[in-house]
């Protein structure tokens, strides 16, 4: 279950990070409401191009390697998200620039370790499947809800939950990925 709500939370993240930036673009940083949803289809792009070349890498690098890469690039772009925010938080250029290795590599996290949730009970992938989509929607409706209940204007209660998110996303893959090695020994 660990990869499940690893899952979860990257797609929380990437959906909070959507509503969050598109009121506070608009509200505090002067992006006007024509030019706000090209930030959106950044993002957008980032998830659906991370999708469409997932297939082509793996069957290039294998799949431990790209759950590696993304893996790797999200935490990369947590780190420059986190970084622009204290240094740029006016800039929605840099805010999103610097996001979108984050969410490339969560298509890949998520592309691959979403169908190892579905093996919990094989012989119903389809219930399991609504069950935890059900469950990463109320996941991702709890951290949209945090983090509108803690806007403030700024950048920063976002990139809070964002980082704590991220947090515990990496924690639960190294368990899920620890738990796996051990069973294969």
């Amino acid at each position: 279950m660990a990869n499940h709500y690893a899952t979860s939370l990257l797609f929380a993240a990437y959906i909070a990070f959507l509503s969050y930036t598109s009121l506070l673009f608009v509200s505090e940083l002067g992006v006007s409401k024509s030019a706000s949803p090209y930030f959106q289809v950044a993002i957008l792009a980032a998830w659906t191009i991370g999708g469409l070349v997932l297939k082509k890498c793996l069957s290039i690098l294998g799949e431990a390697k790209i759950k590696k890469a993304g893996t790797l690039l999200c935490t990369l772009g947590i780190i420059s998200f986190a970084i622009t925010g204290c240094i740029a938080s006016q800039s929605p250029i840099w805010i999103v620039g610097t996001y979108l290795p984050f969410i490339f590599g969560a298509n890949w996290v998520f592309g691959l370790y979403f169908p190892e949730a579905m093996e919990l009970l094989p012989e119903i992938k389809g219930v399991v499947a609504s069950i935890l989509t059900s469950v990463r929607l109320l996941i991702a409706a709890i951290i949209v809800a945090c983090t509108s209940f803690l806007y403030n204007g700024t950048i920063y209660p976002l990139l809070a939950v964002i980082v704590g998110t991220y947090a515990i996303v990496l924690f639960c893959l190294l368990a899920y990925q620890k738990r796996v090695r051990a069973l294969v020994l």
